[in-house]
């Protein structure tokens, strides 16, 4: 026979509340990547933290449209666990931590900023910069 609350009491922090921070840390990951070509250069040029080595990025910008896609459907999931209603507790009463969803939205937040502004960048802000 098997004993199914030790098996509960090992499962009960694997559900989504686990895996919307992962989701938000690589939606934030993906919309770093995306930026690595563009904007992220320019912006650390900006700040003053320029040199060769952002010559070293370059090679990375064919690969733009697929670092947007998998950031976006990260960023998507992301969103769809974050907000979804409060999981229960586990039947051993352990429950999720708040916190954890706070700061999981946070992150979705600022990778959803980046990427919306990784998508702009070239059409809108960098006619704006060069002209």
């Amino acid at each position: 026979m098997v004993d199914r609350s030790a098996k509960t009491a090992t499962l009960a922090g694997t559900g989504p509340e686990r895996v919307a921070p992962v989701l938000a840390a690589s939606g934030l990951l993906g919309a770093l990547l995306a930026s690595s070509c563009c904007l992220l250069p320019v912006t650390l040029v900006s700040l003053g933290l320029g040199g060769a080595w952002l010559g070293l990025l370059a090679p990375l910008a064919p690969w733009q449209p697929v670092f947007v896609g998998l950031a976006v459907v990260s960023l998507a999931l992301g969103f769809w666990l974050a907000y979804r209603p409060a999981p229960v507790c586990a039947p051993d009463g352990s429950c999720p931590s708040p916190r954890s969803r706070t700061l999981a939205r946070a992150v979705l937040w600022v990778g959803t900023a980046l990427l919306l502004a990784v998508i702009a960048f070239e059409p809108l802000l960098l006619p704006l910069l060069a002209g």
